[in-house]
């Protein structure tokens, strides 16, 4: 049951044997107390199996808070010793959504309504990017900027983050159905290198992505209609054929010189199986 799965169990038994032992805890004993034992065994067994939920309770609040790739290399390096600043240069797929017109819709609200709104908001469309291998880098104000690595079991990640896009915007059909008027949401999509690694202070650092790469994405978001998706043209390459998108031409990205193409996504053909 989801109220009890959490609670540690401690087995006493006679059955002392490590294959005895083995299967006690794959049926679901935290632990094993073999008798006859100590009082002091007993305590120092309880205060392991309470200090090792402890430490799976904060793993998963800082995952939480700092994303699962940023947790993981936190993890790796403490475990390692290793303090030093570190970056890569990598090929992503980045994804940036924005609730429109959400300056003046959160006038209208008292502040603990907005902050409400946005985490329903965040839960509905979080896990949306995370099915898709996604890593949610940050959420800024309304916000959500996402980046997709290539892994080699998955579809590239220009493939991945528009899924991802197209399910966000389907989820915000049914998102706040009350709400008059009803919310939407601008999703851009751009592919292209980055750098990835530590910014910031002694005292505070992040695990993130910068590079024109991300800014273009950001503005990819800007120019897509409301509702809808835009990709830049790197993104649409790696798209599989009979993918429904319409193109637009001259498109003036803010800080970019030329104008661009982008493509609006309807739809993308069904995953291979």
């Amino acid at each position: 049951y989801p109220e009890t799965r959490d609670i540690p169990v401690i087995m006493l038994t006679a059955r002392d044997s490590k294959r005895d032992q083995k299967q006690l805890v794959a049926a679901g004993a935290t632990a094993c107390l073999v008798k006859p034992f100590t009082p002091d065994k007993c305590v120092v067994t309880v205060e392991r199996v309470l200090a090792e939920k402890r430490l799976e309770a904060f793993k998963r609040g800082a995952e939480t808070y700092f994303g699962r790739t940023a947790f993981r290399v936190v993890e790796q390096r403490a475990l390692s010793g290793d303090t030093s600043v570190r970056a890569q240069r990598c090929l992503v797929s980045i994804l940036f959504s924005d609730i429109c017109g959400f300056t003046t819709i959160a006038a209208d609200m008292e502040p603990m309504e907005v902050i409400k709104m946005l985490n329903e908001y965040f839960d509905v469309l979080g896990p949306l990017i995370r099915q898709e291998g996604g890593d949610i880098d940050k959420f800024i104000g309304d916000a959500i900027m996402a980046v997709f690595e290539r892994k080699p079991e998955l579809e590239p990640p220009a493939v991945r983050a528009t899924r991802a896009a197209l399910a966000m915007q389907e989820a915000m059909t049914d998102f706040q159905p009350w709400r008059e008027p009803r919310l939407r949401t601008r999703i851009g999509v751009n592919t292209g290198h980055v750098v990835r690694g530590d910014l910031g202070s002694r005292e505070r650092r992040e695990i993130t992505v910068i590079g024109d790469a991300v800014n273009r994405a950001n503005r990819y978001e800007s120019a897509a209609p409301p509702g809808g998706v835009m990709v830049s043209q790197s993104t649409y390459d790696d798209l599989p054929g009979g993918t429904d998108a319409e193109p637009i031409r001259g498109i003036q990205l803010k800080g970019v010189a030329e104008p661009v193409t982008g493509w609006v996504i309807r739809s993308l053909p069904a995953r291979s199986s």
